[in-house]
């Protein structure tokens, strides 16, 4: 089993350790609201996933973008946590999926997925956990497996929290946007299992929320 073991990074990267705007944190309900919505332009892109030794990635370039704020954010890459890094309400989720944006400046923003266990399997999910590498530098490119990132999120895609924090792995990057759904996304306890064989315990720590504020979309 591989699993990211989640020391002390503050020799190789200090904002690491002393940052402010350090992500995972727990998310809670709040009545700072978000006004404006988020529009997701995702459309069916080749995949190539690969086993990075952290985590379960898929590099999908040409998958489209996600606007926010009047920007426009190209996806990059999505990737997965288990158990989920963030907490809403102070409640654990399973996996938590992590679709990372950046734009032509270099500004991130990420679109995380909660995912609960649910009665049934997940039809997407269980297209892309037949691809797994199982070897930890082992990648799988795929010209003819496509899969829309849309597919990967809730029903409600206008029901999110807002806040500003960092990647969740080194260099621990800050000033990026976070966009967390509100509403989980279900898959069968078998396809948790499934990726829990690859990866378990990939999830950073909470972080301190130091003053920062929260938005709720609603």
């Amino acid at each position: 089993m591989a699993t990211k073991q989640y020391g002390d990074w503050g020799d190789e990267c200090p904002l690491c350790e002393e940052g402010r705007m350090q992500s995972p944190i727990n998310i809670e309900t709040t009545e700072h609201e978000a006004v404006h919505d988020v529009e997701f332009n995702y459309t069916a892109a080749p995949l190539d996933i690969l086993n990075n030794g952290q985590t379960i990635k898929v590099c999908c370039e040409g998958a489209g973008s996600v606007t926010y704020l009047e920007q426009t954010y190209p996806l990059k890459q999505f990737h997965f946590h288990h158990p989920a890094e963030h907490t809403i309400d102070d409640e654990f989720y399973e996996i938590e999926l992590h679709l990372v944006h950046e734009d032509e400046t270099g500004h991130i923003l990420v679109v995380a997925v909660m995912i609960e266990v649910g009665e049934k399997p997940h039809k997407t999910y269980a297209t892309l956990w037949r691809h797994l590498p199982p070897l930890i530098d082992e990648e799988y490119r795929f010209s003819s497996l496509r899969v829309d990132p849309a597919d990967l999120l809730p029903a409600d895609i206008q029901h999110f929290y807002h806040y500003t924090g960092s990647l969740t792995t080194p260099p621990c990057t800050e000033n990026v946007t976070w966009l967390i759904m509100s509403e989980p996304v279900q898959m069968s306890q078998k396809q948790v299992d499934i990726f829990a064989e690859l990866y378990t315990g990939n999830n950073r720590p909470l972080q301190a929320l130091n003053g920062r504020e929260v938005y709720q979309h609603d």
